[in-house]
């Protein structure tokens, strides 16, 4: 994922949702490499874009691209993945 900074939520990742569906207040794995290990996290809050504006969404799907935040181990090149199939 890539990253922006927000100094109300903090860290915000930005990626495309490869497969499955996001979220709010859904747990997940942090991946931050291959040697890391995972770290158990849980999304705050799901956006999207509409246009240049970023709307709160309760869900989001493959081929989305999303903003996500509330994940403080956030780094570039993170993948987030679901706690079944990690």
């Amino acid at each position: 994922c890539s990253l922006d900074y927000s100094s109300y939520v903090g860290k915000i990742g930005i990626g495309r949702i490869r497969r499955g569906r996001l979220r709010a207040a859904q747990e997940v794995l942090v991946l931050n490499g291959p040697d890391a290990a995972p770290i158990k996290a849980k999304v705050n809050q799901v956006l999207m874009f509409e246009g240049l504006e970023r709307q709160l969404v309760d869900e989001a799907e493959a081929g989305d691209i999303v903003l996500v935040n509330g994940i403080e181990e956030l780094g570039i090149g993170s993948t987030l993945c679901d706690l079944e199939h990690a």
